[in-house]
């Protein structure tokens, strides 16, 4: 009833990238993507990855990063060539630092345009903002809108601040977003949409398997992590959302059939009995032989067979691969 899906690599493409560069006064583009490079070099995070990608890009040489931390999703710590840095969500910046309400206006315009805003710092001085994006899968929004159009409640789950989930979440066009989650809480957000009804999480990360495990129903990406594999019932073979919609239409079609199987075992065997124990004879009729009795049982046998083999039939949506 309620399909829960995870925002980075499931939705969106799981590559995320610099989209806008804003230097603080006095510091230069340069500078500021350099420094951030140095402090998210040893971070695996998606978002650090896009900055270091870009710091690549520009040919940049960041310098080594010691002492380094990461505060489990709001930002990371440590030093260059001496030098304090700090980088991370807006929340976490605003209680290391006061910021300027320019920032937050520029913060709040990139969020709502579906962007990640991330600040830095150097010395407990503001040395800019970057934004990152991470663009949703072409086929994402029509196979959300093939799910919805099942009855099944779609539900996102991302660590992004609310207004950037919150635009992610209309341009995919969910009927919820649960945003700020932190890595180790999506499984709480399952067990919490499970009140509601049965619930399939769809995920491809190590911070996944929690959640995947815990749900009804764990969908894993083959592109996605052993451990995420590992913790689900049906594997993805292809990487887009209407894979889903393909798994849940032929379980229920599945479950027509069985429902279709027994019905028609229960009509049969309801008369069938009766007539092989005798009873037409009490109104005059035949006795039939055991050995009508045992082709009339072979018969239900192929007719339940030859119901399910319908399922070979099943085709998925071509046109929407």
């Amino acid at each position: 009833q309620i399909v829960a899906l995870d925002k980075t690599g499931t939705i969106t493409s799981g590559e995320p990238k610099v989209t806008d560069i804003l230097p603080a006064d006095g510091v230069t583009e340069t500078e500021l993507l350099t420094l951030a490079a140095a402090l998210e070099c040893k971070s695996e995070h998606p978002l650090a990855a896009a900055i270091m990608k870009r710091g690549e890009e520009e040919k940049l040489q960041p310098e080594a990063a010691e002492k380094f931390a990461a505060i489990t999703g709001s930002g990371l710590t440590a030093t260059v060539l001496g030098a304090q840095l700090l980088g991370g969500s807006v929340k976490y910046m605003a209680s290391q630092l006061a910021l300027p309400q320019e920032i937050h206006k520029q913060a709040d315009a990139l969020s709502q345009s579906g962007k990640t805003p991330l600040l830095f710092a150097k010395n407990g001085k503001l040395l800019g903002l970057i934004a990152v994006a991470d663009a949703i899968k072409p086929e994402s929004p029509e196979a959300i809108r093939q799910l919805r159009g099942m009855g099944i409640r779609v539900v996102m789950i991302t660590g992004d601040n609310e207004r950037t989930a919150d635009a992610i979440g209309n341009l995919a066009g969910v009927d919820d977003v649960v945003a700020g989650v932190l890595p180790g809480g999506k499984e709480a957000v399952v067990r919490e949409l499970q009140k509601y009804g049965p619930v399939a999480m769809v995920g491809d990360g190590i911070n996944d398997a929690p959640a995947l495990a815990g749900a009804n129903v764990g969908i894993a990406l083959s592109s996605g992590t052993d451990v995420a594999a590992e913790s689900s019932g049906i594997i993805l073979m292809r990487e887009d959302l209407h894979a889903v919609v393909d798994s849940l239409k032929l379980a229920r079609q599945t479950m027509r059939i069985i429902r279709e199987n027994l019905f028609w075992a229960f009509i049969y065997n309801m008369i069938g009995i009766p007539i092989a124990a005798g009873l037409l004879v009490l109104f005059g009729g035949p006795a039939f032989s055991p050995v009508f009795g045992g082709a009339a049982m072979a018969f239900s046998s192929v007719s339940v067979v030859t119901n399910s083999l319908r399922l070979t039939r099943y085709q998925p949506d071509k046109s929407k691969k």
